[in-house]
């Protein structure tokens, strides 16, 4: 760097230092040491000029020198990429002559396996249906005497107690007659056994007891009557009772029938689906294979 003259007022500034407390030789010593700080570190247009020629020199050196080592890569890897792309090609030509020879036979042997397991599911699925139809067949007979044989002992059952409840009314009915027949003909012998003299007091007597016999037969009628019809409400209570014991297994025998058949259909319906979910991904299998078919075409 050139040499430059200080644009400094040395001796104001000596002066100034010596008034702020320094001595003259530290004065001196200070202006002396500023003026080659200044010299030695600001730079003039020349060397400015010749700093950026030089600058220059150099980046159009090293530009051209990224360019060549640039050009050079650019040859060498489009050299490997041309090499690596035949490679390729003919590595690619050989993979897929390989895949379709795959697909081929793994296409062949799927078809194979769908057809051995779809003769097997139906032949299992002929077995089923043929049990469970025989099933059916010996349920739908057991059920059917089972119901016979319930229908007679209710039938049975009806006719002793119709029987027995005729039997107790027309004993009842017979005790009531006898009653009152004996209390007849023990009112009447008393009636003929009575006194003469006593002729106003029998009146008196006949047509009271005359009163207390119309009450009493009434009394008597009355109680006939209601036992009649508590003997009806009970013989209708114990048939409702029985017809509707006997609707009652006849409903729980409809029931089992139905679910019977719920569940028969249940397993139907699940064999089905377990036979559509074991297609379904040979069905996908089968499109993948013929969709890689068409794009490899």
């Amino acid at each position: 760097m050139t040499t430059v003259a200080a644009f400094i007022d040395t001796h104001r500034f000596i002066q100034n230092l010596i008034k702020s407390g320094f001595t003259e030789q530290q004065a001196e010593t200070l202006a002396y040491e500023q003026v080659n700080l200044l010299n030695s570190n600001l730079a003039t247009s020349q060397d400015i000029a010749a700093l950026g020629q030089a600058t220059d020199t150099k980046l159009e050196a090293a530009n051209q020198a990224r360019a060549e080592e640039m050009e050079k890569f650019r040859l060498a890897i489009a050299a490997q990429l041309e090499e690596h792309r035949h490679s390729t090609a003919a590595q690619l030509a050989a993979a897929n002559q390989a895949r379709a020879e795959e697909m081929e036979n793994f296409r062949l042997a799927i078809e194979t396996q769908l057809e051995e397991h779809r003769q097997a599911r139906a032949e299992e699925m002929e077995k089923f249906r043929l049990a469970i139809a025989a099933q059916l067949e010996e349920h739908r007979q057991s059920t059917a005497a089972q119901l016979a044989v319930a229908n007679q002992a209710r039938a049975e059952e009806m006719e002793k107690f119709r029987q027995s409840t005729e039997a107790q009314l027309a004993a009842a009915n017979q005790a009531r007659a006898d009653e009152m027949e004996k209390f007849r003909q023990s009112t009447e012998a008393q009636l003929a056994a009575a006194n003469q003299a006593r002729a106003d007091e029998m009146e008196k007597f006949r047509q009271s007891t005359e009163a207390q016999l119309a009450a009493a037969n009434q009394a008597r009628a009355d109680e006939m009557e209601k036992f009649r019809l508590a003997t009806e409400a009970k013989l209708e209570e114990n048939r409702l009772a029985t017809e509707a014991k006997l609707e009652a297994s006849n409903k729980a025998r409809a029931d089992e029938m139905e679910n019977l058949r719920l569940f028969i259909d249940a397993k139907v319906q699940a064999a089905k689906f377990d036979l559509a979910k074991w297609m379904f991904p040979a069905f996908v299998a089968q499109g993948a294979f013929i969709v890689t078919l068409v794009k490899l075409l």
